[in-house]
């Protein structure tokens, strides 16, 4: 029998709660245990690339006064144990000086050990938008898994990978504003309507300075790329008219020219003398008698 999908299972492994005491309720089969922490070692495949200190901070000091309240996750690795979830609170109760910190014993494998961690920031909605896409990569590009497999795995739909994955195509300096919440998903899907990483660090930096909403970065990002696209089909047009004015001076052996006003236009043949006339209506296969 297959394993089920991680992204339902979680809740049954790190229930909603903050009570040790519930989460024993809930995982009749697991064990709570009290770990040193020098015997923890951190997870390699930590999806999370930054903690924002404030909150780092304020889980120090939520530690001091109440304990760790929610169980960290761990495997063993030999004499020692690798943390699977929980970074937070390992890296809190050490900044706090505790010397030893709640855990659960799981069996997983490296995939398993990625999932659990990354499902566990997601429910959580701890993970930035980029460690979040890059977590989905990791699992693609480490361990073999299609979208669909990860899509599956994780308990999200697959359009919601896939767009998420995305903003992975932006240029890093992008990218970092999103990390830092300077810039959101919504303003950064609008860049990726931009051609070049050029201009989406450019429009990013109007973005912020400007303090332009979703709705404002899409319009200016839509006129932005029409006037790219109508200047990009004028020269093309100009030149196949050069080319026709071209081939039509070769045709006649005199000067032309063609104005164009917008779709219409008009073309001027010259002639130097009654005679030339005659030349040039005979190469259309007229004549001077038939005119008249």
């Amino acid at each position: 029998m297959g394993r089920q999908a991680l992204g339902m299972g979680l809740k049954a492994l790190i229930p909603d709660t903050d009570l040790v005491e519930d989460v024993k309720t809930h995982l009749p089969n697991d064990s709570v245990l009290s770990l040193d922490v020098n015997q923890i070692v951190p997870n390699p495949y930590q999806p999370r690339r930054d903690i924002d200190p404030k909150k780092l901070q304020d889980l120090v000091e939520s530690i001091k006064e109440k304990g760790v309240v929610q169980p960290i996750l761990v495997r063993r690795k030999g004499n020692q144990y690798e943390l699977i979830a929980g970074e937070r609170r390992f890296q809190a109760v050490k900044i706090a000086k505790f010397d030893e910190i709640p855990a659960i014993l799981r069996d997983v494998d490296d995939v398993e050990m990625l999932e659990l961690a990354l499902i566990e920031n997601i429910q959580r909605e701890d993970l930035n938008p980029v460690d979040e896409a890059m977590a989905y990569r990791q699992l693609m590009d480490e361990f073999g898994q299609t979208q669909a497999e990860v899509a599956k795995r994780v308990g999200k739909e697959r359009s919601t990978l896939s767009n998420s994955m995305r903003l992975l195509k932006l240029p890093i300096k992008v990218q970092n504003r999103l990390r830092s919440g300077l810039l959101s998903v919504g303003h950064a899907r609008a860049l990726l309507g931009l051609p070049t990483s050029v201009l989406q660090e450019k429009f990013c930096e109007q973005i912020i300075d400007k303090g332009l909403t979703v709705r404002d970065t899409e319009k200016m990002i839509r006129r932005e790329v029409q006037k790219m696209n109508a200047k990009s089909h004028q020269p093309r047009k100009d030149s196949q008219v050069q080319r026709v004015k071209e081939q039509l001076q070769q045709h006649f052996q005199t000067k032309i020219d063609i104005r164009k006003r917008g779709k219409k236009g008009k073309l001027y043949i010259e002639f130097y003398s009654w005679k030339d006339l005659e030349r040039v209506l005979d190469l259309m296969g007229l004549s001077v008698d038939e005119l008249s």
